[in-house]
């Protein structure tokens, strides 16, 4: 039993707004198992102000294309050259403040609004993989990021073909890259996975090792890569045995036909680690911070030796305050 209290009332608000104080506090554990009491509090009524703003503002952002689409470069462990790329978004808002995904994500994944914004991502990485295309430059399979509530659509698959269509991009092109975590809380995930492999999508699974069933899982979903999540790489500075797991981990992937990835590669000593172990790609700030689509497309234009580990050719320059 969850209880959500709301004490230091203020009378002079309707009886009705005073419980909801009382039931947003409670819904804000309903997820937590380690706490059954929690307080509406100053926190708590920001944030719900901060919620409600960005509830409002969506469609107008999408219409105005707040949402921009940055790309992190995928690299080669083994040749340091870029191979590919993943998408992901930061809201540049109209006063200038750019915010981070993890302050709008998490919200509009749970009122169903990132499904659009889902979509909204995919057409602009078609647009720029059309772009590139134009310009003879091929940047790799870039890698988007799909909610696992696409599941419950059946037309899913096909909307993102018609964008593809709409911009002339092959689905090869694409990766559809969905959390580890998803695949085993929604039941129609492997379907979706199955009907994008069909379509001519590649499939990828991220933050692997998260779950807790991850070992079971991945014999059973149709993918081409895994993404290991950046704890593996944490613990192998700690100690042998987080190296010794790492490598049995990555042969095991490997010797079942996928392609191991590695992501929030932050230093030299970490490339060691994952290239002895035989990790296929990684990315990460070492190699280089997420570029907007510009930049992006400036540094597939370097000459080779360039282009490999250009960490001290490029910056973050999302512009203006971070928030």
């Amino acid at each position: 039993v969850n209880y959500g209290i709301y004490e230091n009332v203020d009378k002079t608000l309707p009886f009705t707004l005073i419980c909801d104080r009382a039931f947003l506090a409670m819904k804000s554990i309903r997820d937590d198992y380690e706490h059954q009491i929690a307080f509406y509090d100053d926190e708590m009524r920001k944030r719900h102000i901060r919620n409600g703003q960005m509830e409002n503002a969506f469609v107008e952002a999408i219409r105005n294309e707040e949402f921009v689409v940055y790309l992190q470069p995928k690299y080669s462990v083994e040749t340091e050259e870029i191979v590919g790329a993943e998408a992901l978004v930061r809201w540049r808002r109209p006063d200038g403040i750019v915010v981070k995904p993890e302050h709008f994500l998490p919200f509009y994944e749970k009122n169903g609004k990132i499904v659009e914004l889902d979509f909204y991502v995919f057409e602009q990485v078609a647009v720029f993989l059309e772009k590139t295309k134009r310009s003879g430059i091929v940047p790799g399979p870039v890698s988007v990021n799909v909610s696992a509530l696409h599941a419950e659509d059946p037309q899913t698959t096909q909307r993102y073909l018609e964008i593809l269509q709409k911009h002339g991009v092959d689905p090869s092109m694409i990766q559809m890259e969905l959390k580890e975590t998803d695949t085993i809380r929604y039941e129609n995930i492997r379907n979706l996975l199955h009907s994008f492999q069909q379509a001519g999508f590649q499939t990828a699974l991220d933050n692997f090792g998260v779950g807790s069933s991850f070992l079971n899982l991945v014999g059973e979903v149709p993918l081409n890569d895994v993404k290991l999540g950046r704890g593996f790489i944490e613990k192998c500075e700690k100690d042998h045995r987080g190296t010794a797991f790492l490598k049995q981990l990555i042969e095991m992937l490997k010797s079942l036909g996928f392609q191991v990835v590695c992501e929030g590669v932050e230093s030299a000593r970490q490339v060691e680690v994952l290239k002895n172990a035989g990790c296929d790609l990684v990315q990460g700030n070492w190699f280089s911070m997420p570029l907007n689509t510009k930049e992006f497309e400036n540094m597939l234009s370097l000459p080779g030796e360039l282009r490999c580990r250009c960490r001290e050719h490029t910056e973050y320059t999302a512009g203006g305050k971070t928030e």
